[in-house]
Order: C-alpha cells, then sequence, then structure tokens
C-alpha cells in the first residue's frame, strides 16, 4: 500500500518533466519561423502588421519585457496555459509576436506567470490586484487608488502598470515577500481577502490572481484587444497617466520598474502582512492604525477632494461647513476655468473639431489636437470633458430640478456620487455646483449621480427620527421583467392597504416607497422598529414569497441603505430618477 502511494506522488510531478521537451521542442520551431518572417514584415512598410514589427523590434522593448518574464513560463493571447518555458534572448520577443500575429488575427501579446523558479531553486510568487470594471479605464483607476493609497501608507514596494484595455496591475513582487510567507497560499488568499475589503467593488476584484498558475500579460506586451501597450506606470505617476500614452507610437520604457527592490522591502513586506491578516476590511480608523508602520517621506498625491472619507457610521456627523463651502468654491473656480478657456480662438477650433468626429475617434485624436492647436494635453481633456458634460450640467442647473431635489433631500444624508462624499444641502442652487465638482471625478462613460439615505436624521444629523421602507425589483437587466416583478409588489402592497409612491431608478429597477415612521428609545440608542412596522415588513415578505417565483429579485432595502435621490440623473445611463404615477383600477 505504502509503494502504491509513493507511486501515486511521483506521478503528480510528472506532467512538468514530460511537459518541458514539448514547449522547448516548440519554442525552437516559432523562434525560427518568426526569424524567417522579420523580412517578411520589413518589406510590407505599412498597416498593422507593420506596426506590430516596428514595435517589437525597438532594442528596448525587447530589453524590458525580457527583464520582467525571466524565469516565468510564456503563453500568447489567453491561452492560460504554458506555451514555451520561458523566453531565451531579448530578441525573441520579436521572433514569437511575429509567428503568432502571423497566425492570428488578434494583436500578439505575451503572458507570463505570476510564478517564477530562480536559477537557485527559490520559488517565487508575485501578488496581482486588479479590480476588472470592463467601462472605462478612468472608472479602473479610480477604483484601484485606495489600493495605492494603502500600499504607500504601509510603505510596500509595489509595480503598477495599465493592463492595455481597463484596469490597472498592481503586483507585489515575490521579492518582497518574506521567504516563510511567499508561498503560502493560506496567506495569499486572505491577503486578497484583506484587499477586497479596501476598494468598493470588492466583486469586480480579479480573484484568480490567487493561484500561482495563473498568467499575467507581459509588461511592454501589446493587449490583444485593444492594441494598446500594457504600459507600466511610477508610483507617483498613477494619479497623472492618461490612456493615449499607450498606444504603440507613443511608449517611453519606465528605467528601473522592475528588477529594483528597496534593501528593506521583505521588513515592511513583513508589518503589512501582520497588520492585514488579522483584519477583515480596511477602514478609515485602521487606516490611521497603518500609518504607524510608514516610513516613506514621500505622500501620495491627493487633492484636497480626494482626501475625503465617503463612508461614515450612523451616529457621525455630517461633511462640516468648511469642506462643503471649498467643494462649491473648487467648483465655482472649475466654472470660471471653462468660461475664460473655451472663448480662446484655439479652444474653440480644437473643441469645434472633435465635435466633427465621432466620439472614439475623438478620443483617439486629443493628443493630435492637443499638439495641432498647441494646447496642453491636460487642459484641452479638462475642456473636451466639459463639452461631453454640458447636458447633464444643463439638467442640473434647471431651477425645478434643484428645487425637487432640494425638497426631497431635507433631512437626509446625501452622497455625492457613488463614493464621494456625504454632504448636507445649504440650499437648492448647491446641486448644480455639486454636480460641477462631481463631474471632474468620474469617467467618460458616467454621469453626476446623488444618493440619498432612506432614512430621516435630527437637526444634529446623529440620530435616526424615520425612515422609509423601500422595496426595490431587479430585472436582471430586463426593464420589462422589472415592471412585471413591480406588478406583484403593487399587487401585495394594495391587499396590505399600505400607502406608497413607485419611482424609476434610470436604469432597469423600479422602486416602491413605503413613508414610515420610527423612534429610538434612548437619545444614544439604536433604532428600534414600532410593533406595526416590523409587522408591515414580514407581511410583505411572506406574501412576496408566496406570489413570486424569484422573491428575491426584490429587495427589501434597510433603513441605513442608499437610494438614487429623486430626479438625480442615474450614474451609469444617464436617464433621471423620476415618480411613477399609479393608475386607479
Amino acid at each position: 500500500m505504502a509503494k502504491k502511494q509513493k507511486k501515486k506522488k511521483r506521478n503528480k510531478t510528472k506532467p512538468d518533466n514530460e511537459h518541458s521537451p514539448s514547449l522547448t521542442a516548440r519554442y525552437n520551431v516559432v523562434i525560427e519561423k518568426g526569424r524567417e518572417l522579420v523580412g517578411k514584415y520589413e518589406q510590407r512598410g505599412r498597416g498593422d502588421n507593420w506596426r506590430i514589427y516596428n514595435y517589437y523590434a525597438r532594442p528596448d522593448i525587447q530589453r524590458a519585457m525580457f527583464e520582467y518574464s525571466k524565469n516565468r513560463k510564456i503563453t500568447v493571447l489567453r491561452h492560460f496555459r504554458p506555451l514555451y518555458s520561458g523566453v531565451e534572448k531579448p530578441e525573441h520577443i520579436l521572433y514569437i509576436a511575429l509567428y503568432h500575429a502571423e497566425h492570428n488575427r488578434a494583436w500578439p501579446s505575451l503572458h507570463g506567470q505570476i510564478s517564477r523558479k530562480l536559477e537557485g531553486g527559490l520559488y517565487l510568487c508575485d501578488f496581482v490586484v486588479e479590480i476588472d470594471y470592463k467601462k472605462d479605464w478612468e472608472t479602473c483607476f479610480r477604483a484601484t487608488r485606495p489600493i495605492i493609497e494603502m500600499l504607500r501608507d504601509f510603505g510596500v514596494h509595489a509595480c503598477v502598470k495599465f493592463s492595455g484595455h481597463c484596469s490597472a496591475h498592481v503586483i507585489l513582487p515575490g521579492e518582497i515577500f518574506p521567504p516563510e510567507k511567499g508561498s503560502q497560499k493560506r496567506v495569499r488568499s486572505e491577503l486578497m481577502q484583506f484587499v477586497s475589503g479596501v476598494v468598493k467593488q470588492a466583486q469586480k476584484l480579479d480573484r484568480s490572481f490567487t493561484n500561482p498558475g495563473h498568467f499575467l500579460r507581459l509588461a511592454y506586451s501589446i493587449n490583444e484587444s485593444t492594441g494598446l501597450v500594457s504600459l507600466p506606470i511610477r508610483l507617483e505617476e498613477f494619479d497623472n497617466f492618461f490612456w493615449q500614452d499607450a498606444k504603440i507610437e507613443n511608449v517611453k520604457v519606465v528605467e528601473d520598474w522592475w528588477g529594483v527592490v528597496p534593501v528593506d522591502a521583505q521588513e515592511r513586506m513583513g508589518k503589512f502582512l501582520k497588520f492585514a491578516l488579522h483584519q477583515k476590511s480596511f477602514t478609515a480608523k485602521k487606516r490611521e492604525a497603518a500609518k504607524q508602520f510608514r516610513k516613506v517621506a514621500v505622500k501620495p498625491k491627493a487633492e484636497p477632494q480626494q482626501q475625503m472619507v465617503a463612508l461614515q457610521q450612523l451616529a457621525q456627523p455630517l461633511t462640516d461647513h468648511q469642506l462643503y463651502d471649498h467643494i462649491l468654491e473648487s467648483a465655482k473656480e472649475a466654472l470660471n476655468w471653462y468660461e475664460t478657456h473655451r472663448s480662446e480662438p484655439r479652444f474653440m477650433d480644437a473643441i469645434e473639431q472633435l465635435k466633427q468626429q465621432d466620439e472614439h475617434q475623438a478620443v483617439m485624436s486629443l493628443r493630435e489636437h492637443a499638439l495641432k492647436y498647441e494646447i496642453e494635453l491636460n487642459d484641452l481633456w479638462l475642456a473636451w470633458r466639459w463639452e461631453l458634460r454640458k447636458p447633464d450640467l444643463e439638467y442640473y442647473a434647471r431651477a425645478d430640478i434643484q428645487e425637487a431635489m432640494y425638497n426631497t433631500a431635507q433631512r437626509r444624508r446625501v452622497q455625492v456620487g457613488s463614493d464621494g462624499p456625504f454632504v448636507k444641502l445649504q440650499s437648492p442652487e448647491d446641486i448644480y455646483w455639486l454636480a460641477i465638482f462631481l463631474h471632474s471625478r468620474l469617467g467618460r462613460n458616467e454621469h453626476p449621480a446623488f444618493y440619498c439615505s432612506t432614512a430621516k436624521y435630527d437637526a444634529d444629523d446623529r440620530f435616526m427620527v424615520d425612515y422609509d421602507i423601500v422595496l426595490e425589483t431587479d430585472g436582471r437587466g430586463s426593464r420589462q421583467k422589472s415592471a412585471e416583478l413591480m406588478e406583484s409588489v403593487l399587487t401585495v402592497l394594495q391587499q396590505l392597504g399600505v400607502t406608497f409612491t413607485l419611482q424609476f431608478t434610470g436604469s432597469v429597477n423600479m422602486q416602491a416607497i413605503i413613508s414610515s415612521a420610527v423612534k429610538t428609545v434612548e437619545p444614544d440608542g439604536d433604532p428600534m422598529l414600532p410593533p406595526q412596522q416590523s409587522t408591515i415588513v414580514e407581511s410583505i415578505g411572506k406574501q412576496l414569497a408566496n406570489t413570486l417565483r424569484e422573491p428575491e429579485w426584490v429587495k427589501i432595502l434597510k433603513h441605513d441603505d442608499l437610494i438614487l435621490l429623486m430626479y438625480s440623473l442615474n450614474e451609469f445611463t444617464g436617464e433621471p430618477c423620476v415618480p411613477i404615477k399609479i393608475q386607479k383600477a
């Protein structure tokens, strides 16, 4: 029995030995055929094939990719299985790229395993964090920024690069992990769980990187889908990244991006792991505790409005007046800047040219327009964003919209954007200025949106005095399905004799809102539901369970949940949240 077990154990390691000769043989064939293609590609001299050759033939690109690929198994495109044991020489990068460009329609993209085995037998595995939010690069970078700030607070050495599509890859090199921690699967899994507490969209966190056999696009490789380069970014330049820098023609190699590890990197990482593995989430209070480990002098670049803490406990007051006034002043300064520059002939000509182009082409040509009209790229981008946001800002400038939103927000907590600060509206006109403040922090396809609490608070904004019960239908992307679910909800509410209103969220979902009151036992106590209120909630839940096939598709929101403020634009669709008139039978 013991012999059989030993034999079975040996078989587990056999595949690596079996595959090595085949990987080597395949590599030799590809290198030879790729070398033969060099002359063919040189002769074409135009089109994407020539761009591929011209890019991968650059010695600086070859050296940088080779440095990052050392001791990694390599694959191409998105096969997610090893095709080659590694890259033997820098110039082989070109041959591999040309071979696969000849046999695939996609851009040739090289990927390497996140784990490496060094010549001395030491096993290293990089830890990669990616917010895989396939919308636009600005949204992804904004979602990734809390991770960057956290690592800066701890002084953890990290390498960051653009994926070439939308997201940022935050890489903790295997060299910085203490020897006893680097290869432990449990540590990697718990560390990923800790990171999920840092970001807002934890469901978008790519957890496949806890697998040491997973592949990541090589630094400076072309993305197979977009033709943009997976471009390294210095940590201090993260906020200044602009995606056109990743166009093949614009790529510049970042010196010493990979392979240079600080002497005390393992010590810092050890302290970070000691803290992280004993925490389930990373809140603002824990971030203050993290700063005791910080040893670097350089602080993260952050504008005042980016230093706001969005998440607040129920017993904490709203944003102070000083911060609120600063937001309004920043918005007014931004408007003055736009009105001053838009009247300049060069700005007017550049914007007019962009308007005449297709939306996709307009973004692609921003750099060219900036050079043509002698405008700073960032200034032109800001002016163009104003043009893109003009319909949204004109909507929020309407006095009737401002008045309606202001009245709905009375005694409620209002959040400016889905991850912005909480504020207490001082006047209806502030809606417009807050929208201006918000628009500069959004991605290209996002819209300024305001959220409010279902609960109402006392004059000091410390204790909840009443709240609304909100039933929201989840149509799973279908408005028709959402409407059908709401019909069932209306039937249940009418049977119970409950008074309610309806609203459309500007997307797919619909909401039924039941105005109600709660009382607190003591000023410092927790809010308690009145007996009749808890009975209503329980009755609604039971009725829905008996009526619907999928009762989980109707959510009963809690008193501490946020909903889209009435008449606010939906962040993703740009459509307003509006009331729905209930037709009497």
